[in-house]
């Protein structure tokens, strides 16, 4: 039995695995990658990841989870 999952560690940087009502076929796409990028304030990951980690991050990262309260 082949599910729609099995396909997407397969997809590649800007491609899309399009499924539902509004086409007729499951389809694998490509995306173009935009002219105007948005200027989001996300971070950028790969240059993130390649940083040294604090030692005390976990613990850091505790202490803000125990900080927030449910509104």
């Amino acid at each position: 039995m082949f599910w729609f999952s099995d396909i997407l560690p397969t997809l590649d940087t800007g491609e899309a695995l399009v499924v539902g009502d509004a086409c007729l076929l499951p389809s694998r796409i490509r995306i173009d990658e935009p002219i105007n990028k948005p200027n989001s304030g996300t971070v950028n990951f790969w240059d993130e990841w390649q940083e040294a980690t604090p030692a005390n991050r976990l613990t850091t990262a505790i202490d803000n989870w125990r900080k927030q309260n449910i509104q």
